[in-house]
């Protein structure tokens, strides 16, 4: 499931959620190099919108706890393009961090 357009747009613009999604569209987790892809479609997300490249926290413990790979926007708490649990979210990782257990 990809953020709408809606989603995007609140966050990075109406004419930057237009080329976010359709990049996001592009993404498919049937390729073959599916471990990567996400990671190349969010630098690409990330020269769209700003971002100073591509970060990647490892699973914490616990189920609130997820792997997050996103763009880097300078704050944690800054909204940003994430890949949690296998899909595309918006929103800051600051958050999802703060309610996990990671070390």
């Amino acid at each position: 499931m990809i953020p709408s357009l809606k989603t995007i747009g609140q966050a990075f613009g109406v004419e930057k959620a237009r080329a976010i999604r359709s990049i996001m569209e592009q993404f498919t987790d049937r390729h073959p190099l599916r471990n990567i892809r996400p990671v190349l479609t969010l630098e690409k997300i990330s020269s769209i919108i700003g971002g100073c490249g591509v970060e990647y926290i490892s699973r914490g413990n616990g189920a609130k706890s997820p792997a997050i790979t996103y763009v880097n926007m300078g704050d944690t708490y800054d909204t940003t393009v994430m890949w949690v649990r296998g899909r595309f979210q918006v929103g800051c990782w600051g958050d999802i961090v703060e309610g996990g257990n990671y070390e």
